[in-house]
């Protein structure tokens, strides 16, 4: 049985200041655990990776959500494949046995995909920090 998970309230988290934060690089955010509030406060640069299928954290109720509040410049990319792309590859032993996270679509490269998002991550932290 998976551990309990503890609960708080996500108004909690409106206002932790965290001024060291000059940038951030997001992956399929889920945009319910902060209030409008809060993500209008987010001034700082944004990358946000979401996926195009993603039928687990909804774009439309997600990532788009986090998008309209934030006041911060953003950059969107969007990657083929579902929400458990941006999981690392593992060897085939254990995609075998846990294929909902790790079968791809057909055409779809994790490894490429993953390389080119190191690279974009990179690159964006050298231009924002």
């Amino acid at each position: 049985k998976a551990p309990a998970v503890p609960q708080t309230d996500a108004a909690d988290w409106d206002d932790i200041p965290a001024p060291e934060l000059r940038a951030a690089v997001l992956f399929a955010p889920f945009a319910m655990l902060f209030s409008q509030d809060a993500l209008a406060k987010v001034s700082i640069p944004i990358r946000l990776y979401r996926a195009m299928n993603d039928t687990v954290t909804k774009n439309a109720d997600n990532a788009d959500a986090v998008l309209a509040q934030v006041s911060g410049t953003t950059d969107v990319v969007d990657i083929p494949g579902g929400h458990y792309g941006f999981i690392a590859t593992v060897d085939e032993t254990i995609a075998a046995k846990y294929p909902v996270f790790y079968k791809d679509e057909p055409g779809i490269d994790r490894c490429n995909i993953h390389a080119t998002i190191a690279g974009e991550v990179v690159k964006f932290f050298d231009m924002n920090l």
